[in-house]
């Protein structure tokens, strides 16, 4: 269960969307914004922060981390991307030439 009430009690699912859509507003989100799409967003902006596979797998609820890249793998930079990014900052320009004096 991961929701429940003051009771320790399931939500009925009623509860849980308007609940749902209270918060939504609240946020300036769109009303038809589904906790499916908020659960793939987070874990979207943790990839995108560089977060490892395992700490995903574990902020998700995942059993394992096969199960998070199953599901999310394409969301992870490629190592050609990683290899060309490593040496873009190498080889990027260190030395700045000073404007003329006027």
């Amino acid at each position: 269960m991961i929701f429940s009430n003051t009771r320790g009690q399931a939500v009925n699912r009623q509860s849980l969307h308007r609940s749902l859509a209270v918060a939504l507003r609240a946020a300036g989100l769109p009303a038809g914004v589904t906790f499916h799409q908020l659960r793939h967003t987070y874990a979207s902006l943790l990839i995108e922060g560089g977060e490892s596979v395992t700490v995903v797998a574990d902020r998700m609820g995942h059993k394992n981390a096969t199960e998070t890249l199953r599901t999310y793998s394409h969301l992870w930079p490629s190592s050609d991307d990683k290899t060309r990014q490593v040496l873009d900052r190498a080889f990027a320009p260190t030395i700045t030439v000073p404007a003329e004096r006027a």
